[in-house]
């Protein structure tokens, strides 16, 4: 009746936007790993610029704490 229509229109839309909910934030997450990537690559480069050696860890440490100047 009534009352299983409307409880399967709304599992429906609770699965629809618990799917974009996911696919959003796989997004979201794949966007934040290109930016940490490229901004790894910009710190390396101006390290080498002024000719200081920066290692790989010292690199996460700094995008993690957000020190690099």
């Amino acid at each position: 009746g009534y009352t299983s229509a409307l409880s399967r229109m709304v599992r429906s839309q609770y699965t629809s936007l618990t799917r974009a909910f996911h696919e959003a934030m796989s997004e979201y997450n794949e966007a934040e790993m290109i930016q940490r990537e490229n901004c790894k690559t910009r710190i390396q480069r101006q390290a080498e610029i002024m000719g200081k050696e920066v290692t790989r860890e010292q690199l996460d440490e700094m995008i993690e704490s957000g020190k690099w100047n």
